[in-house]
């Protein structure tokens, strides 16, 4: 996870349309891990996440709508295949209310 903080961080200006292009077919794996990984029993973990996903978010290829989107989608119903159990579990709440409010702390949002 600290690569890709260190990658958001400072390849900002070097992601051109092209790259940005191939780069979207894997953001949705990517942020899907790390929101996961906000309700790991670990404390160390579920920091790394929270700064990985505030770093993408304050990346322009990325984005803070795309990382809203991940954070507050809905849990898959319980007899899904994918559906897991820490999607419910009082840490990965948490977890995803403390990346919230961060983001409210640092974004300016409008009303859309």
């Amino acid at each position: 996870m600290q690569f890709l903080i260190n990658l958001c961080r400072n390849l900002r200006p070097m992601i051109n349309g092209g790259l940005k292009g191939e780069l979207q077919s894997y953001t949705e794996p990517i942020l899907s891990c790390l929101v996961d990984k906000l309700g790991d029993n670990l404390m160390k973990v579920r920091a790394s996440a929270e700064d990985a996903i505030m770093a993408m978010a304050e990346h322009p290829a990325f984005g803070v709508s795309l990382c809203l989107h991940n954070l507050i989608k809905p849990a898959p119903p319980a007899g899904a295949k994918d559906a897991k159990k820490n999607i419910a579990s009082n840490k990965h709440i948490i977890g995803k209310y403390s990346v919230l409010l961060k983001m409210l702390g640092s974004f300016d949002f409008n009303q859309e």
